[in-house]
């Protein structure tokens, strides 16, 4: 699919864009990861929206050896844009006429003409009915992709207004004229990107439209800031042009969104991520509707379109439809072979928080100068229980054809650090058990650990009295737990015990604690490792990251695919940007020796009722004033006749398996799974014949559950 994928793009496409547009945002990047510079008077609007920009995704998402792009530009453009033909990428001149378009379709026997141009008057229209001429015809090229990237112009045609009188005469043209011309208009909200630093972006600042400025660090509140906004990462939205010149069937409109939600809602994420609050004001709905009212007949001037992209906001037409992107997220993206993820706000901008980067590097490896870093105060969680706040239902396994080998980090926001639920006290009976009878084997600290150990302790008695006051209080020398009655004091030296034994018996995660040596590499220099079913401590100690993947774990592909990205993790993470992670596995329930240590997935032609599904969530967090990396994993198990009880789960974790490759299936005991993706596939089936709605799934199931 990868091989046919590349021909029918590459060999296929033809895209047309704003180059002063362009040439704008490629001064702004400096000329330094991207398309090069351009120049032409075709398109000269001063209007800075994104057409331009997103073609430089489209292009750096697509294979990049070889194609056809057409452009304006009278000035020997094969010597001006060496992007363009390092990559063999032919470059042609065109006044955008149909008959100039038609000469280089039929030259390049072009069977999709993509559209990337943002022009806001009548030359969009005059140019795109070019277009459709020159597809009708063609003799190769009959689809057709207008230049759109707005909202839910189903419900709102006119919005935003200059749209109305640019787009929506191209879109009833179509709609009675195209013939034989198959087209779309691809829509996807707001650009997520304009939540990123410019310099993390490939799209430059919008900040008279899009209302958070993050040079001033301001946020204009238009309306109540409670109307819904879809958003979409460029690069996705890129990515979703590649799969659809792949896909059969085009319909009319297709949407694609990362995500839906409130500007008030994201100001929220960026405050609580940056750790600082953005200056508000604020601009009234009925101030906007009036200024449109008034100056309708000024819609091509700049001042004017910024306002009327405010009531494009207010009125909620950035909001795609739901269930009808969802259903298409079904139909054209869930196979796809780009992986078109649709990031959320949240897990977009934990990438992308300028300074980490130099901040991380500019010091020698196995140095670390303490960060004067105070985590957020934890609000309490609510309701919670220790008798019956349930756990969280992880299910991070994802449908196949081809299993996601990679970290799939997101942030972690500081509330969700550590998680208790009403399985705490059987967690802490086995703890305490376990640590009686193994001692240093399941939890010890190494003399270069114990700085981040007595930190990492701290931390625990500042955070978890504020999340969990019915459980924990803080006293002057330490933490008490409310339930069992345990009394830890932590600021006496020498402590009573070891302090990551300590710290593990007020959690239900098992710990780890990892430091830099001058090689450069990251140590397990302390941990407490006290569930049974997971690996043994004390044969892992003082060994670094690499040898503990793939020498004693032997994790597959960690060598090719994860071992730089690990190690830029552990190298580059800054006290205020915690990510987490979900990873999971399958085993039987005779897969535990008697000390409690896994001894593989178990044995072959197991009765279904003994297999267990085990899920880990981990935590990965730079402690500022040691500079240690504390690694936390809770461990699930639930049987898996009580996880097929759950909508979706069977149809989806039978999926998730066939993705395995042979390796990554040795490595999780697929061979012991006799039976078993059988009866998950029954179980599906009753599902489905019992009414389950496989397009609803996105708004029942979001990952990781």
């Amino acid at each position: 699919m990868r091989n046919r994928m590349r021909e029918l793009y590459l060999l296929a496409t033809l895209a047309t864009l704003d180059y002063q547009l362009a040439r704008e945002a490629e001064e702004d990047r400096g000329h330094t990861t991207s398309l090069s510079s351009f120049g032409a008077p075709i398109a000269t609007s001063k209007h800075p929206a994104s057409c331009g920009d997103q073609l430089t995704l489209f292009r750096r998402t697509s294979y990049p050896s070889r194609g056809s792009l057409l452009i304006a530009d009278p000035n020997k453009p094969q010597q001006r844009y060496p992007w363009f033909t390092t990559r063999n990428i032919r470059v042609y001149e065109s006044d955008y006429s149909a008959g100039s378009v038609l000469e280089i379709i039929n030259a390049t026997n072009a069977k999709t003409l993509i559209s990337f141009l943002n022009v806001n008057d009548e030359r969009f229209i005059t140019i795109h009915n070019a277009f459709l001429s020159a597809c009708k015809s063609s003799r190769t090229c009959k689809r057709l992709m207008p230049s759109e990237y707005c909202g839910n112009i189903e419900a709102f045609p006119d919005r935003p207004r200059y749209y109305g009188s640019t787009r929506e005469p191209i879109r009833q043209i179509l709609k009675t004229e195209a013939g034989d011309v198959e087209y779309t208009l691809l829509q996807c909200g707001w650009f997520m990107d304009y939540f990123l630093p410019k310099e993390k972006s490939y799209m430059k600042p919008v900040p008279d439209e899009f209302p958070i400025n993050l040079d001033e660090w301001t946020v204009r509140i238009r309306g109540t800031g409670d109307e819904l906004q879809s958003w979409t990462l460029g690069r996705e939205v890129a990515k979703a042009v590649v799969e659809l010149c792949a896909a059969k069937e085009w319909e009319p409109v297709i949407y694609v969104v990362g995500q839906w939600g409130t500007f008030n809602e994201a100001v929220k994420i960026m405050e609580s991520f940056y750790g600082r609050p953005l200056k508000k004001s604020y601009t009234s709905a009925e101030d906007i509707r009036n200024f449109v009212a008034a100056n309708l007949q000024n819609e091509h001037e700049y001042a004017v379109q910024a306002v009327m992209c405010d009531e494009f906001s207010i009125d909620g037409a950035t909001a795609c439809p739901k269930e009808k992107t969802l259903m298409q997220r079904e139909t054209y993206f869930r196979n796809s072979t780009r992986v078109v993820r649709l990031l959320s706000v949240d897990k977009k901008i934990s990438t992308a928080k300028p300074g980490r980067l130099s901040q991380a590097l500019d010091r020698e490896p196995g140095t670390w100068k303490p960060v004067e870093y105070k985590r957020p105060v934890a609000p309490p969680y609510p309701d919670w229980s220790v008798h019956t706040t349930k756990p969280l239902p992880y299910r991070p396994f994802k449908y196949g054809p081809k299993y996601p080998n990679t970290m799939g980090l997101r942030r972690m926001p500081w509330d969700d650090w550590i998680e208790l639920d009403n399985q705490f006290l059987d967690f802490h009976a086995d703890k305490s058990r376990r640590i009686a009878e193994l001692g240093g084997k399941i939890a010890q600290t190494t003399p270069e650990g114990l700085n981040g150990a007595y930190e990492l302790l701290e931390e625990f008695r500042d955070y978890l009295p504020q999340r969990y006051p019915s459980l924990f209080v803080r006293t002057p020398v330490g933490i008490d737990n409310l339930v069992t009655g345990e009394r830890f004091n932590t600021v006496e030296r020498p402590l009573g015990a070891d302090p990551v034994e300590m710290a593990a018996r007020l959690v239900q995660e098992d710990l780890a604690i990892l430091t830099e040596k001058p090689d450069g590499h990251y140590y397990l220099v302390g941990g407490a490792v006290t569930v049974p079913g997971t690996w043994c401590l004390e044969e892992r100690l003082g060994m670094p990251l690499s040898h503990i993947h793939i020498d004693k774990g032997k994790v597959p592909g960690f060598k090719e695919k994860l071992e730089r990205g690990v190690m830029n993790l552990f190298r580059r993470i800054q006290p205020d940007s915690p990510v987490q992670r979900n990873t999971w596995y399958i085993i039987g329930n005779d897969a535990i020796d008697e000390e409690g240590f896994t001894l593989g997935a178990g044995k072959t032609n197991m009765p279904v009722e003994n297999f267990l599904f085990r899920t880990e969530r981990q935590t990965v967090r730079r402690l500022p004033r040691s500079g240690a990396v504390a690694f936390h994993f809770r461990t699930y198990s639930v049987p898996i006749h009580d996880i097929v009880k759950e909508p979706y789960v069977p149809g989806r974790l039978a999926s998730a398996i066939r993705s395995w490759d042979d390796e990554m299936a040795r490595y999780k005991g697929r061979y012991t799974f006799d039976g078993l993706l059988e009866y998950l596939d029954e179980k599906h089936k009753e599902q489905v014949a019992n009414g389950l709605d496989l397009t609803k799934e996105d708004e029942v199931r979001a990952y990781p559950y």
